[in-house]
């Protein structure tokens, strides 16, 4: 799998080209059927299945195994890479893998929503682009 569904801080263009060493096409997708969840004590996100629950985010395309060994250490030990479809803003379906906390760290998950316009301002000092899904 080529195309990775990113919902939390790698939404951040810089974040992702720092961390996989490559620059890499993005576009705005939703992920239904989740949910996304502040994590106890963190500035990232976690997500989990949740019925009739969305999360907006982006889609990178042509990821390398070098980009993916570097995404599948920075995710660590609480987080499950798992395979999904996403949903393009012309109403396309489009798998991707994206990482779900494991069963075992659902305890470090606050109960309430990951923003990240919020996490942008507060970390970052800018605001967020415009990510909307029709």
């Amino acid at each position: 799998m080529s195309k990775l569904f990113a919902y939390g801080t790698l939404m951040c263009e810089d974040t992702m080209t720092a961390l996989t060493g490559c620059r890499l096409h993005a576009k705005a997708a939703t992920l239904w059927d989740y949910r996304r969840y502040a994590v106890r004590g963190a500035d990232y996100p976690g997500i989990v299945a949740c019925a009739g629950a969305s999360v907006r985010g982006l889609l990178y395309c042509n990821l390398t195994a070098k980009c993916w060994h570097h995404l599948d250490g920075f995710e660590g030990a609480m987080y499950a890479r798992r395979r999904v479809s996403v949903a393009l803003n012309h109403g396309k379906n489009e798998p991707a893998e994206t990482y779900v906390i494991k069963p075992a760290y659902m305890h470090q998950l606050e109960a309430f929503d990951w923003d990240f316009e919020a996490f942008l301002e507060r970390i970052k000092g800018r605001t967020a682009p415009e990510l909307g899904v029709s």
